[in-house]
């Protein structure tokens, strides 16, 4: 996902910025591809798979322009693996 052909991730998932490569978009690299995550938390609650046999946590999406600390009460979140 992301990138210059700007792909989406399938509906349930959001785009995240790989970490694990060299490519910074904010220092520079305009082509960084991405992981597709699914999408945990908002007023549903959505639980992330595996948070208690792998670690795997819901961590807030960054530059969504929800905040759930200043009225964003619906805000979404990534399920983020172990190491993320």
């Amino acid at each position: 996902c992301a990138g210059f052909r700007g792909l989406d991730c399938a509906s349930g998932f959001v785009c995240i910025d790989d970490k694990l490569d060299d490519c910074d978009p904010e220092n520079g690299g305009s082509d960084c591809p991405g992981v597709c995550f699914p999408v945990c938390g908002g007023f549903a609650g959505v639980a992330c798979q595996g948070e208690k046999e792998f670690g795997v946590e819901c961590r807030d999406i960054a530059d969504d322009g929800c905040d759930a600390e200043t009225g964003g009460a619906d805000c979404q979140g990534w399920c983020a693996p172990k190491g993320w």
